[in-house]
């Protein structure tokens, strides 16, 4: 009878993550839609203007220097290329729209993207009224089953590993083993980050903390290499979905288990307080009693045959 109804609780909590999964995509493709159509546009008037006082303002320069048509529009490329790459705007696609989309919902917001029109502003405000919540619920049942997982291999570890019948403290334990694997998880994507971002270790821990705590200062936002291989960029771009939302579950993990911890150990009552001080001030009593009285002797007078004799 009890393994049904935990084979019954089981696949609610797996229908559960399904749905709250699938209705977080259709919402993130809804929205990334919607901001396609309401942006690109103003992005792709935006990237012309950039573009016409760009190319006016670098041909007007290297017309005094150069006379060749064909090395002026080489140079003009390479300085794009090497020194504009931040400032310049991109076009709005679809990737755009899916970038903005999690960053809004996901409340990290680096602030790299932004709508540009007021129908893409008031969009966004009802469409992050909804898609919090909806982040959040999908996330709490991820780090909710996540802190089971890890909770049931302790118990597992220390029952059959380290033969104790009853293990304790499974409470702190999961919260040292959460923190754990999520030092070695951000290490480990920092060390990819390097290789694709080009960046420092410690820019890239750096990067994909204040990412993971959804700090999102946007001094440094993960690009990728900018590659014009389709099957590159769409791994890379994968790779950094991955690894918001698994680093999101990590820290939604932790506040279970900090929790489920914090939860255990109850506070102390009146009656507790009150029973601590009578003991206190019971031990304090029993001490003075126990401690011995010292008695000042008087020295005693000698007897006459003792006293010395005067001449």
């Amino acid at each position: 009878m009890s393994e049904s109804k935990s084979t019954t609780q089981s696949m609610y909590g797996a229908k559960t993550i399904i749905f709250r999964v699938f209705t977080v995509l259709v919402y993130i493709a809804f929205g990334s839609a919607i901001f396609h159509l309401l942006e690109k546009d103003e992005a792709a008037s935006e990237v012309a203007k950039f573009e016409e006082n760009y190319n006016k303002t670098m041909t007007s320069i290297l017309r005094r220097f150069i006379l060749n048509e064909t090395d002026m529009k080489i140079i003009m490329t390479e300085i794009r290329e090497t020194f504009l790459q931040e400032v310049f705007p991109k076009e709005w696609d679809i990737t755009g729209g899916v970038n903005i989309t999690i960053q809004a919902i996901t409340t990290i917001g680096y602030g790299d993207i932004a709508p540009r029109t007021v129908a893409g502003r008031m969009f966004l405000i009802i469409y992050a009224t909804i898609g919090i919540p909806l982040m959040a619920m999908m996330l709490t049942t991820f780090g909710e089953k996540l802190k089971h997982m890890i909770r049931s291999s302790i118990i597992c570890f220390e029952r059959k590993i380290l033969k104790r019948s009853r293990p304790r403290d499974i409470q702190r334990k999961s919260v040292i083993a959460v923190f754990v694997i999520t030092a070695v998880l951000l290490c480990f994507i920092s060390a990819i980050g390097t290789m694709i971002e080009n960046w420092d270790f410690s820019v890239a821990l750096y990067v994909w903390f204040v990412t993971m705590t959804t700090i999102g200062f946007g001094d440094y936002v993960p690009q990728g290499r900018g590659t014009s291989n389709p099957i590159l960029a769409a791994l890379e771009f994968l790779y950094a979905v991955i690894t918001f939302f698994l680093s999101l579950t990590l820290m939604a993990c932790i506040l279970h288990a900090l929790s489920d911890w914090l939860n255990s150990t109850k506070p102390p009552s009146k009656n507790d307080l009150k029973q601590s001080l009578s003991r206190i001030a019971n031990s304090l009593s029993t001490r003075r009693e126990e401690q011995p009285s010292i008695i000042m002797a008087l020295p005693r007078p000698l007897p006459p045959q003792a006293l010395p004799r005067t001449m």
